[in-house]
């Protein structure tokens, strides 16, 4: 079994499995992420689901999509030492098949929504940022009856 896992401290996670793996597949890659850099949980997550070209692969995703439901409920079926701290949240789950292609122009899609969103995100935080440093670095002038209020930038009395 193998899990492609793309980590990018930009935008998120993307979790590329076969869609004969299960669920617990899945919780597996996320402890692993765990150890390899925990603040990438907190990032946005796709699950790639792929070779949704083979027979049977319907009834798999039907079988993966009811486990990532209940993901609680099949605990039991992952090795003690490879439970993760917190299970998987996929802000999208998609099928794929590289082989048809089924599927890439949608995950494409989704990926360069996810790049938007997280941009927008970035870009607001950084604005908040840079307000919060100049509030703290230009405080509010005081009010025109105050004797400190300095006597340019205020209509002009003869």
């Amino acid at each position: 079994m193998k899990c492609a896992i793309t980590p990018s401290s930009l935008s998120g996670v993307i979790y590329i499995i076969a869609v004969v793996q299960q669920c617990v597949f899945c919780c597996v890659c996320v402890q692993e992420l765990e150890l390899y850099k925990e603040e990438l949980l907190s990032k946005p997550a796709i699950l790639v689901v792929n070779k949704m070209d083979l027979p049977e692969a319907g009834e798999k995703l039907d079988e993966l999509m009811h486990q990532l439901d209940n993901q609680e409920d099949f605990r039991h079926l992952i090795p003690e030492d490879m439970v993760p701290s917190h299970f998987p949240t996929f802000s999208h789950t998609v099928p794929v098949s590289a082989t048809s292609g089924l599927g890439v122009a949608h995950l494409q899609q989704l990926i360069r929504q996810s790049l938007e969103e997280q941009d927008a995100k970035a870009t607001e935080r950084q604005r908040h940022d840079k307000l919060r440093e100049l509030r703290k670095a230009v405080p509010l002038a005081p009010g025109p009856a105050s004797p400190a209020s300095p006597k340019w930038g205020l209509p002009y009395q003869a």
